[in-house]
């Protein structure tokens, strides 16, 4: 059963999903394409035609079982759809997995930053965590799809400069087991309802732990500041190679050398101050180490994109933000952030050399197939033997008992969600 909002949105984007299914097809038929590659695309052409269709059935058709391999403790749920830009549910599921792990892997980066002193007051000074806003001049002449693909190139060229930023500093030179840089970053592309028209604007959300950003503070000159500098750089460089923003380079204004003189060599794009983006966000913010900086920052970084206040976008934008957003990546960590926690767990033993009968650290090298599962509810281990997951089809009983547990879930004070069409469904 799909709600009138989810079939408007459906009947909207099927134009388009048609043709991301053709061009899946033409490169199975692809005589040089490999037979496992053709296998995937396949795939992804009957999953863009039955996307909507997976929605309506999403915890409705199939049943996980889940078997513990050592206490054979079972556990049964409804297989989800896992479509985050069509269903709200499955959103907010892929979302709090999200959380979750950055939280963990946020706080072994914390953790192995202040083994080696560098959360203290010192002579370059402490690191800490940022809250960083991106966001685009008003293009009025754009619409909803190219201001999503045009803030995307942005941040491309964006990450290759604080990338190498981060590289050249002299006090992100520090390294982890895995040979991966102390200094990290988190980055959530989002869409909200904008002031300048009815259509709205994508904006960059964006987590950095690492040194002292020049620039951040209220006190400094906002023509010095690392991130501006970056960002304005970035967008100059996207409207400048791009041939259908091209011409609306003149809003972005001419490019100035700072007059002061850099503390290194002005060979790099962001060490440019570039003068006329005055309508661009660039907020830099520090977070208070303590207790509530976690929820900072994932309220920060993790929103309900299809959602005004308590309402959802009406159809005809969010069928645009779903044709834009369709194949990107909307959250990107650093490198090696995101299995950083699982990794140090594991690497935190010793194992015997056969070479040199010594005992040695556990190297990357040493764990091929690196799996950390989840804990049995039951015998509270991790079973050697894995998980045995199985599906089949849901019975109605199950159905049943599953509208039951989200009637009680709403009738508890769960929110309720408004939307435009109020009580109306179809088939």
């Amino acid at each position: 059963m799909l709600d009138a909002w989810t079939a408007e949105v459906a009947e909207l984007t099927a134009g388009w999903r048609e043709k991301r299914a053709r061009e899946c097809m033409l490169k199975v038929k692809d005589i040089k394409t490999p037979k496992t590659t053709a296998l995937w695309h396949r795939q992804r052409a009957r999953g863009h035609r039955e996307r909507f269709d997976r929605v309506g059935d999403c915890q409705r058709v199939e049943t996980v079982e889940i078997v513990c391999g050592h206490c054979s403790h079972r556990s049964t749920r409804g297989a989800r759809c896992r479509c985050a830009l069509a269903c709200v549910s499955c959103r907010g599921k892929i979302s709090h997995e999200k959380r979750a792990k950055l939280a963990a892997n946020r706080r072994t980066a914390i953790d192995l930053a202040q083994k080696r002193g560098l959360m203290r007051e010192r002579r370059r000074g402490r690191w800490s965590e940022k809250l960083v806003t991106l966001t685009l001049p008003h293009f009025a002449e754009l619409g909803v799809i190219e201001r999503i693909r045009f803030v995307g190139e942005c941040w491309r060229a964006f990450a290759r400069s604080l990338n190498e930023w981060i590289k050249t500093h002299p006090d992100c030179g520090y390294v982890d087991r895995q040979g991966h840089r102390l200094a990290r970053w988190f980055r959530s592309l989002e869409w909200t309802v904008g002031e300048g028209d009815e259509l709205g604007h994508p904006h960059v959300h964006f987590w950095f732990f690492g040194p002292y950003l020049p620039g951040g503070r209220a006190t400094d000159d906002p023509r010095a500041s690392t991130i501006r500098n970056m960002w304005r750089d970035a967008i100059r460089q996207t409207a400048t190679r791009t041939k259908d923003l091209a011409e609306h380079e003149p809003k972005i204004g001419p490019k100035r050398y700072p007059r002061r003189p850099a503390p290194v060599p002005p060979a790099h794009a962001w060490r440019e101050a570039i003068e006329g983006l005055d309508k661009v966000v660039c907020d830099v913010r520090a977070i208070r180490p303590g207790p509530e900086s976690l929820r900072e920052v994932i309220k920060y970084l993790f929103k309900d994109t299809g959602r005004y206040g308590s309402r959802r976008l009406d159809p005809e934008t969010w069928a645009c933000v779903y044709q834009g957003f369709d194949g990107a990546r909307t959250t990107q960590g650093s490198r090696g952030l995101m299995s950083l926690a699982a990794r140090e767990h594991a690497m935190t033993g010793y194992v015997y050399d056969p070479v040199t009968g010594e005992l040695r650290d556990v190297e990357l090298a040493d764990l091929p197939e690196l799996r950390i599962g989840a804990v049995c509810p039951c015998c509270k281990t991790r079973p050697v033997e894995g998980w045995h997951v199985v599906r089949r089809p849901m019975t109605e009983a199950e159905r049943l008992a599953l509208d039951a547990r989200a009637g009680l879930r709403k009738a508890a004070g769960g929110k309720k969600q408004r939307t435009f069409y109020e009580g109306q469904a179809i088939a």
